[in-house]
């Protein structure tokens, strides 16, 4: 398989689900890594950020983390 070919497979997925089994057996890994990601990997996507929100704040008119303070 050329090099551009591997590179097709690795990018162009339907170009890769007509490989034989053979060809998809000598396909390198792609360096990039995974190419698709479980439903359990997305939800834990966040750019490397923490997806939990906190407030540091008492309630004061400057500051009403939930609509329901006064």
């Amino acid at each position: 398989m050329s090099t551009k070919d591997i590179i097709k497979a690795w990018k162009n997925p339907r170009f890769r689900n007509g490989l034989s089994s053979r060809q998809l057996s000598l396909l390198p890994k792609n360096p990039a890594g995974e190419i698709i990601l479980s439903d359990e990997d997305l939800k834990e996507a966040a750019g490397g950020y923490s997806t939990v929100t906190n407030y540091s704040c008492s309630p004061t008119p400057n500051c009403c983390p939930s609509p329901t303070c006064q």
